[in-house]
Parts: C-alpha cells; structure tokens; sequence
C-alpha cells in the first residue's frame, strides 16, 4: 500500500501493519494517523535513539508520539513501540 507523507510516497508493508497492531495495540487506521504526522529524527536524535535502544541500528526511520517506523528503500518494513522498548531497556539495565 502506498502511502504520502511529508517526505513523499512511503509503501507500507503487510508485516509493518501486523506489527503496529501487535506492538502498540492501536488499530490500522491509527497508523495511518500517526503516519501522517510523523517526523525524521535528526541525526544527534538518531544517534541518542541508537544509545537508548541498544541491539538495533537502524539508519532511517520515522518516529511518532508512539513507535519508530524502520524504513529501508520507502518501505516501512516494521514497527517497534517506543514505551515498550524503553521498559525492556530499563529491566537490562538492572
């Protein structure tokens, strides 16, 4: 499914919609939602955002008030939860 945004034509992958709604528990057309409004971090928030979610490096993403959108070529292939991943972060960290 294509898909416009502030940074032109994203395409959305079946397995980024299965893991918006297993991840965040919001419905698909909150993605879209939140896609719409969704920002590129620059890149010292990239770099803090690799620190704080260590075991992963993506180098091109999408972030909204509620998950990161991990894009490769303008396809948005899966989506992490950020709460989640910050209390996995925190339990390791103990």
């Amino acid at each position: 499914m294509e898909f416009e945004t502030r940074y032109g034509p994203l395409y959305l992958t079946r397995h980024a919609f299965e893991r918006w709604v297993e991840r965040t528990g919001r419905s698909e057309l909150e993605m879209l939602g939140a896609l719409s409004r969704a920002w590129r971090p620059s890149k010292r928030q990239l770099r803090r955002i690799r620190q704080r979610e260590a075991g992963w490096s993506p180098r091109r993403i999408l972030e909204c008030d509620h998950a990161y959108f991990i894009l490769e070529k303008r396809y948005i292939v899966t989506v992490y939860d950020k709460h989640q991943t910050e209390f996995k972060q925190e339990l390791h960290h103990e």
